[in-house]
This record gives C-alpha cells, sequence and structure tokens, in this order.
C-alpha cells in the first residue's frame, strides 16, 4: 500500500476519533443528573464486570459521593467533573447513541 494512502487512513480515523470524543463530551454535558443516571452507570460497571464502588475505591472517590452527584444532591463544579469521569469510566455513552434519553422524567416523577 502507498504511504500517502496510509497517511490518509491515519488522518480519516484521527478526525473520526475527535468526532466521537466531541460527541460523547457534548452528551455528557446535556445527562442530568438523577436516579435513573445512577441506575445507568451502576449497570455500566456491572456489565464491564465491575463495580462502582470498586472504581471508587481504585481512583480514591468516596462512593457515597459518588452517588451524590449522580443522582444531584451534590451538584457543584467537582460533582460535575466526578459525574463526567463516572459516566465515561462506566461506559453507558456510545459514539452514536445515548442509553439514556436526556431530560425525560422518571416514571415516579410523573404523577
Amino acid at each position: 500500500m502507498n504511504t500517502k494512502c496510509k497517511h490518509y487512513e491515519y488522518i480519516v480515523i484521527l478526525i473520526k476519533y475527535l468526532l466521537m470524543v466531541i460527541y460523547m463530551t457534548h452528551n455528557i454535558n446535556k445527562l442530568e443528573p438523577n436516579q435513573r443516571l445512577y441506575k445507568a452507570v451502576r449497570g455500566g460497571f456491572i456489565t464491564a464486570g465491575t463495580s462502582l464502588t470498586s472504581w471508587c475505591r481504585n481512583n480514591g472517590v468516596n462512593p457515597s459521593n459518588a452517588r451524590h452527584c449522580l443522582i444531584g444532591s451534590w451538584d457543584g463544579p467537582k460533582a460535575k467533573e466526578l459525574r463526567k469521569s463516572l459516566v465515561m469510566a462506566s461506559g453507558i455513552l456510545h459514539s452514536s447513541t445515548d442509553l439514556i434519553p436526556v431530560n425525560q422524567p422518571n416514571q415516579k416523577e410523573v404523577a
């Protein structure tokens, strides 16, 4: 294969990767903290063969703080950064679709 073709392929892959990162970052910023997000993140870790608590221990995070940032009872700048880290680490967002509907109330919230 020609060297120019290889460079072109690498550039295309890099551009796709960068677009995916931008897309995922945008979607993370749209996620609202609530019980549904907490359950989705926990499920993401379980699907990957680990747990939210295990991730917290390995990353020096109090599991209680992780829960509070995911459900929204702690929502300052540090909580938002932790929420982004947890969502990314759990793998619940994919490049082509969100597994969590954005801005849709939980069934319990609709009364």
